[in-house]
């Protein structure tokens, strides 16, 4: 198994468990030091790096951020949460409901941004 292969592996394991069992780095840790380690070994040169990383992307997710914040500090996520907690329906209606909501959610603003919301209320 080649070198290049181990490393995706780990960031891999780092991104699917959270974190890198047995070391102290998260995800965005991992994947920073998998980016480096593919530069330091020649896989891939600084400016392919540089050139691999979409801008637009980056931009879009933090604009999703921004409107997911306006919502927390509007109090929509609480409102939401409140209404939902106040329905006296049985435990799979209120699934169905739950899952609607997310869904509904999910398709204006990010997954991470949702799942985030949800616990938080």
């Amino acid at each position: 198994m080649s070198i290049i292969v181990a490393i995706f592996l780990l960031v891999y394991v780092a991104m699917a468990f959270g974190r890198l069992p047995g070391f102290r780095i998260d995800r965005t840790g991992a994947s920073t030091v998998d980016a480096m380690l593919l530069i330091a070994l020649g896989s891939i040169s600084p400016s392919e790096a540089w050139q691999a990383i979409d801008y637009r992307a980056i931009g879009l997710l933090f604009g999703l951020v921004v409107v997911s914040s306006a919502f927390v500090v509007a109090g929509f996520y609480d409102a939401v949460a409140a209404r939902v907690g106040r329905l006296a329906v049985s435990p799979p209606a209120l699934l169905a409901i739950l899952v609607a909501i997310s869904g509904a959610l999910s398709a204006i603003l990010t997954n991470d941004d949702v799942v985030v919301a949800m616990t938080r209320c």
